[in-house]
């Protein structure tokens, strides 16, 4: 499983969502992915990996966003506070002994 979890210390959840047109409506919604784990850990989803593929490794870019870390407070109650940056994710899928 994926190491992400999207809350915050006041269970805020730190998925934004995209909106989307009239004519997407009844798609499912888009929003922004917080770490490249998600799309890289779906590579293989429903697949069978032979063992000879193995170890297989891949390497993911993403921009990611995050609630501003620290103390929030009631100065501070309804603005948007949200780091963005580049991260680098190393995925690998291995045989277990």
């Amino acid at each position: 499983s994926c190491g992400f979890q999207p809350r915050d210390q006041n269970d805020e959840q730190q998925i934004w969502q995209v909106a989307q047109s009239a004519k997407d409506e009844g798609k499912p919604k888009r929003s922004l992915a917080a770490t490249a784990e998600i799309p890289l850990a779906g590579l293989y989803a429903s697949k069978d990996v032979r063992e000879q593929d193995l170890p297989d490794k891949v390497v993911g870019t993403s921009r990611c966003y995050r609630a501003e870390a620290g103390s929030r407070g009631v100065d501070t109650k309804g603005l948007y506070r949200v780091h963005e940056f580049t991260k680098v994710e190393m995925f690998a899928w291995t045989d277990s002994p």
